[in-house]
């Protein structure tokens, strides 16, 4: 069986790096999202050039007690919606979920 092809926004983020590492130890080839989620064009471009089977979605701004609520907006709110923008673009879309984990 041909492994999933999993697209992983942050990555670099405490749960990301233990998703990560459980992902690949099941087999899965996981795709770090490099693009920013606010820079439409250049995520758009990637996330074509990977056409993920299964998106988890985990980058965002973690820390609570900021003061920059537009910035928690962009990342939160239009990075999130940039992203699904790009994926309704692909040729076939993600998988809604994986039926089985081991």
């Amino acid at each position: 069986m041909k492994p999933s092809s999993i697209l992983l926004t942050g990555a670099n983020g405490f749960t990301g790096q233990h998703l990560m590492r459980l992902g690949k130890s099941l087999g899965h080839n996981l795709n770090i999202l490099k693009a920013n989620i606010n820079d439409v064009d250049v995520l758009e471009a990637e996330i074509a050039s990977l056409s993920p089977d299964y998106v988890i979605h985990l980058a965002g701004i973690s820390f609570v007690a900021s003061k920059d609520h537009e910035a928690f907006y962009r990342v939160h709110a239009l990075g999130t919606g940039n992203l699904l923008k790009a994926l309704i673009h692909l040729p076939t879309a993600p998988k809604k979920r994986h039926k089985q984990i081991k």
